[in-house]
């Protein structure tokens, strides 16, 4: 086969090259061997493909599971969240709160009053003040119609007195 017509028509950096032969012993200008190989890749791509689709639909398998198992642990997480809270909460009530009128107890007063005082000291707050309600012979009241009625008295007291007020409001003697 004849590359370039004659050793004339090479290209000039060839000629330089090679000058008249082609390092072979032919004259420049003419091809000693082609050799041509075939080869089909059409079932190495298709099995690359196959493969690569294979495992990506592992890995997004895997990645739902474990998104689905994030979200499922982030759920327990907050359902419990809530409970501590709750509790928390009732924990609160149990310690700060009377049992019969649902008002702040002494143990409220005694931890509020140190922190309002301070927050007067340091002129966070301007004022402060405070109202004792005493309600006259309430002994012989509760004698005299029962603890349920004197019960019923003391819870109407005590919501007429936080609605009037719209303050906190202490019942600071737990006896009947």
């Amino acid at each position: 086969m004849r590359c370039h017509g004659n050793p004339v028509q090479a290209p000039p950096g060839l000629r330089k090259l090679y000058g008249g032969s082609n390092a072979f012993g032919e004259s420049l200008g003419w091809i000693r061997e082609v050799s041509v190989y075939e080869v089909d890749l059409q079932p190495l791509w298709s099995e690359a493909l196959s493969r690569m689709v294979q495992i990506s639909v592992l890995l997004f398998g895997a990645l739902m599971v474990l998104a689905f198992a994030v979200i499922w642990v982030y759920r327990q997480l907050m359902k419990d969240r809530v409970i501590i809270l709750e509790q928390k909460r009732q924990l609160f009530d149990l310690a700060n709160r009377d049992a019969l009128t649902g008002l702040f107890n002494r143990h409220r007063l005694q931890t509020l009053l140190p922190q309002k005082l301070a927050a007067l000291q340091q002129g966070s707050i301007h004022s402060l003040a405070a109202v004792i309600l005493d309600i006259d012979h309430f002994k012989s009241f509760n004698d005299r119609f029962g603890h349920d009625v004197g019960d019923l008295v003391l819870n109407q007291v005590g919501k007429a007195f936080q609605s009037m007020c719209g303050l906190v409001v202490f019942r600071l003697s737990s006896g009947r």
